[in-house]
């Protein structure tokens, strides 16, 4: 298929090139905002007052290298002038003017079209590398590009055509580092194949990876904002959530993980944090009181990657199980020349698959919308939106009710999406053979037991995946199931279908023993793997 280039302008670049308007604006509105709700001057004093205490704390006990050389001077004078318990409200309110605009000045980052263009080509070459099988001839009329290894699939058509109409929140779960690659890619392959013309989403960034100098002087200018985790005083994160509110104003297309961090067990998400889940529904509410009913409408896009090995899952179950396992077993190993070599050479070796499926976008208040960017209620009527949030004010009470549901909404989304290897089936049927021989155990003995020396019988793993199949099919919300699970029952042997289950790790969740035997040679992996499964009722 012919690839479409397209040279459009990114809003950040617009940004970058009137920075200091742009974040003169930030921190008007952040002012405005946060001093409604520090309206008289005792809980503005205590505001400030906390956010001086936190930074100093950080300061003395958590200082990072590359943090500003002025912080001490400036949190001492601003420490100094609140000494003075006879200030009054508008000195206060000066003082509140001066850390925001500091706060507001450390959440930025300037854009490189240049640096971004790398990025996407490194990107691109990273994934291939990871997921497609190595050749020493990689030309010729076989040849095959990312996306025959990194499927892209889903909702494609309707994002397509909403590319150009809306402002999109893309809400990934959260289960590897790579998943900001597979996002930025799904985007790429949605540009280039599809013809669509999405812009790169922006996604805050931790600060601390500016410790990486290939961060700071490169990635940082790719489409991110900083976020400092250290600062968890109330000014600072209102001033962040005007800064991501800011950058959705101005048409920027955003990314961010509900989840929060990634997955330790490699289930799917069942909640979500509930930080920035609002955000869109407050930010298109300010737009339709600014601009009207003509304000470009933002959407919530969820997105399930799912992948058939994760190259961090042993780390990630053992943070998971640590209180079952041994000092030993925690410990982290030391990387040699010949673990990396080994390590790269698994890499190039084998082979194993991962999918980015795009569910339904949704309005801000969690109803589906058609092409048009039209929303709908649950028994397909349509809604106005303006109407429907313009007066819309949320008691505490109100606005929580509000996060459920719409949590409930895309954690339905996730599961409906969520792509089913045959590796996860397999996986989560030794892991259920395991669990029916020792079922009498306590967890601490589980973990304990020698599973080297179990062994799984060709046809038990095939009955009891086709079990599951049965279950996962017939429920009201059934996930995606790879159409290979379909053949598995005609199947002499599994070994094809676990191919790609774990492939990254030199100890893999289920491998064959010897003729028509399998067997784990990480149990705490198999239990991963398994857990995709985990979340559903079956």
């Amino acid at each position: 298929m012919k690839i479409i280039k397209k040279d459009t302008v990114h809003p950040l670049a617009v940004i970058t090139k009137t920075k200091n308007t742009f974040l003169k604006k930030v921190a008007k509105y952040s002012i405005e905002d946060i001093s409604k709700n520090l309206k008289d001057i005792e809980t503005l004093r205590k505001n400030l007052e906390f956010a001086v205490l936190s930074e100093k704390r950080k300061i003395e006990y958590n200082p990072y290298d590359f943090d500003p050389k002025d912080d001490k001077e400036f949190w001492g004078k601003i420490d100094l002038k609140l000494q003075n318990k006879n200030s009054n409200i508008k000195e206060l309110k000066n003082l509140l003017n001066k850390i925001i605009n500091r706060y507001v000045n450390e959440i930025y980052s300037p854009y490189s079209r240049i640096k971004y263009k790398l990025l996407k080509a490194i990107t691109t070459l990273g994934i291939k590398i990871v997921y497609k099988p190595f050749t020493f001839f990689p030309f010729g009329k076989n040849k095959k590009n990312i996306f025959d290894y990194a499927n892209i699939i889903g909702n494609l058509d309707l994002i397509n055509k909403l590319s150009n109409k809306t402002t999109m929140v893309l809400l990934p779960t959260h289960s590897s580092n790579f998943d900001s690659l597979m996002a930025g890619t799904s985007i790429f392959y949605l540009n280039n194949f599809l013809n669509s013309n999405i812009k790169m989403p922006v996604y805050g960034a931790g600060f601390n990876l500016f410790e990486y100098k290939v961060y700071k002087y490169w990635i940082s200018e790719c489409g991110m904002y900083n976020i400092d985790r250290r600062k968890k005083n109330r000014i600072y994160l209102d001033t962040l959530r005007i800064y991501y509110e800011s950058l959705m104003m101005k048409g920027c297309n955003s990314l961010f993980y509900p989840r929060g961090g990634r997955g330790y067990d490699g289930s799917l998400e069942t909640t979500l944090k509930y930080g920035l889940l609002g955000t869109p529904f407050k930010t298109q509410k300010f737009s339709y009181e600014v601009n009207g009913k003509k304000s470009k409408k933002i959407i919530l896009v969820p997105l399930v990657i799912s992948y058939e090995s994760i190259f961090e899952a042993e780390s990630l179950i053992k943070k998971h199980l640590d209180k079952y396992l041994s000092k030993d077993e925690l410990k982290k190993k030391k990387i040699g020349i010949s673990t990396i070599l080994r390590k790269i050479y698994i890499l190039m070796k084998r082979v194993s698959g991962v999918r980015a499926v795009f569910g339904k976008p949704m309005d801000v208040l969690g109803n589906l919308v058609d092409e048009n960017g039209d929303s709908y209620d649950k028994d397909g009527n349509k809604i106005d939106l303006y109407n429907s949030i313009i007066n819309k004010e949320f008691s505490k009470e109100e606005n929580l009710e509000f996060l459920k549901s719409l949590e409930d909404k895309i954690i339905k989304q996730y599961h409906k999406f969520n792509y089913i290897f045959t590796g996860h089936i397999f996986a989560k049927a030794a892991f259920n053979l395991i669990e029916k021989k020792y079922n009498n155990l306590s967890q601490e003995e589980f973990w304990k037991i020698d599973y080297k020396k179990i062994r799984f019988k060709n046809d038990d793993l095939k009955k009891e995946v086709i079990n599951l199949e049965t279950k996962l099919s017939n429920l009201k919300n059934p996930p995606m199931l790879d159409p290979k699970i379909k053949k598995i029952k005609e199947s002499k042997s599994i070994e094809e279908f676990i191919q790609g289950l774990g492939a990254f790790h030199e100890k893999r969740p289920l491998v064959i023993a010897e003729r028509g035997l399998y067997k784990t040679e990480n149990l705490k992996l198999l239990f991963y793997y398994a857990n995709r499964l985990k979340t559903y009722d079956i």
